[in-house]
């Protein structure tokens, strides 16, 4: 479970921004915070980012999904580390930042790391304690040092042998380091990020259970999409050659395929293609391909089966412009969806940005739970929440103060000059 996520000098973030998901003394919608009695922690469920456009909304996310990158595949010895940072600037030869903390169990990590292109120049884990840090690792340049382990430890042979341009972490776990597997399984498969392209992110393996088809089904039916049933129709492939697992990825992007890899042979699959089935004026059957169907189906069925998967588990799913193509209802009424299905004990979480401001709402979002990026003259950009406004009361129509700029976040147009140019 995300705690928090700092960024510093990495596109349009020159200064340090950090997306807090720990609860303030608001008592609003109390009931769907995760709470840890051990930390005395109460962590939010949901973040919603707003900003004009270039502001930065997206960058965030990109940072994010840099460093999960990073960690989960690493790098080769000679290639360099793709990072981008600040750039309007010369003089900023400053290096990229990164800092997670993250619930696992019942403990809170943070790992972080600082590097430019050339190099890892600094990582560290740290375990926290109710009372005190446990330094897993910490490794400067050339040095590392591991507080807690034996000079003979496995962790500082694989230390020594770490390229300069990888991260540890990963070094680690490609290692078969046990220790550290949790951390990285986390950023593996505990997060999951979609960007605004991914319409078809979701579809496979979720869509192989036929209980999970028919339920998906069903609310795609309540979203009005005229669709009426899902059906995965298994393709013939005798006679083909077989197929790879990295030829199908690159082949069924912006497709209808996917595919359920064979038990016995772990290269090889049975192929599958989505169909969606309507409803003709007389009542009858029409089957379709989905590709036929319009974006705003596609970009719901690239959300909606991780929404209804990822609530009854543990993950944390990020949505870059969680409402492209979609309604209004729409997005609010899958934001309402995964709010049904969590309470207390639930560690699963949706972030998101936006620009629908009809979701900037305090009868469905608290103050916490909403973020504005803002890009100064500089062209640099801040992260805020709107908790930091201390005269935004619970009653107040939040959404008119931030439309009116009260609030940042808003695009400075010059309506002198916006159509015409001069």
């Amino acid at each position: 479970m995300l705690i928090s996520f700092t960024v510093k000098n990495w596109k349009s973030f020159k200064d340090v921004a950090t997306l807090n998901m720990v609860a303030t003394n608001e008592r609003h919608h109390n009931e769907r915070l995760h709470r840890n009695k051990k930390y005395k922690l109460r962590v939010l469920p949901t973040a919603a980012i707003y900003g004009g456009n270039a502001s930065g909304k997206s960058n965030f996310i990109n940072a994010i999904e840099f460093a999960q990158k990073l960690i989960v595949r690493g790098t080769s010895p000679e290639e360099v580390i793709p990072i981008i940072s600040f750039a309007l600037s010369e003089s900023n030869q400053n290096p990229s930042e990164f800092e997670f903390r993250i619930l696992l169990q019942d403990s809170v990590f943070i790992y972080s790391f600082s590097l430019n292109r050339e190099r890892v120049i600094s990582e560290s884990l740290i375990k926290l304690h109710t009372n005190k840090e446990k330094i897993i690792f910490n490794r400067k340049g050339e040095s590392f040092s591991a507080p807690h382990l034996q000079k003979n430890d496995r962790l500082y042979m694989i230390a020594e042998i770490t390229p300069m341009n990888q991260l540890l972490l990963t070094r680690a776990v490609d290692s078969f380091h046990i220790d550290l597997k949790e951390i990285y399984s986390w950023f593996k498969n505990k997060l999951v990020i979609a960007s605004p392209n991914d319409d078809f992110n979701a579809v496979n393996r979720l869509l192989l259970n036929i209980d999970f088809l028919n339920e998906v089904s069903t609310v795609m039916n309540h979203f009005d999409t005229g669709i009426h049933q899902l059906v995965a129709k298994p393709l013939d492939t005798t006679g083909t050659p077989p197929i790879s697992v990295l030829e199908l990825n690159y082949h069924k992007r912006g497709t209808s395929l996917f595919y359920k890899l064979d038990s016995q042979k772990r290269n090889l699959m049975q192929l599958y293609q989505l169909a969606t089935v309507h409803k003709d004026k007389n009542g009858e059957d029409i089957e379709f391909d989905f590709s036929m169907e319009s974006d705003g189906s596609k970009r719901l069925m690239g959300i909606l089966p991780n929404i209804i998967a990822f609530r009854k588990m543990e993950f944390t799913f990020i949505i870059d412009e969680l409402d492209r193509s979609l309604h209004t209802h729409v997005s609010r009424k899958l934001i309402e969806d995964f709010f049904a299905g969590i309470s207390e004990n639930s560690r699963s979480q949706l972030i998101f940005t936006t620009h629908d401001v009809l979701l900037m709402n305090q009868e469905l979002l608290r103050r916490d739970e909403m973020w504005v990026t803002e890009r100064d003259e500089n062209g640099a950009s801040t992260l805020y929440s709107f908790s930091e406004f201390k005269d935004i009361r619970k009653d107040k129509d939040i959404r008119k103060s931030y439309l009116q700029g009260r609030l940042g976040g808003v695009p400075k147009i010059l309506l002198d000059t916006a159509v015409t140019g001069e």
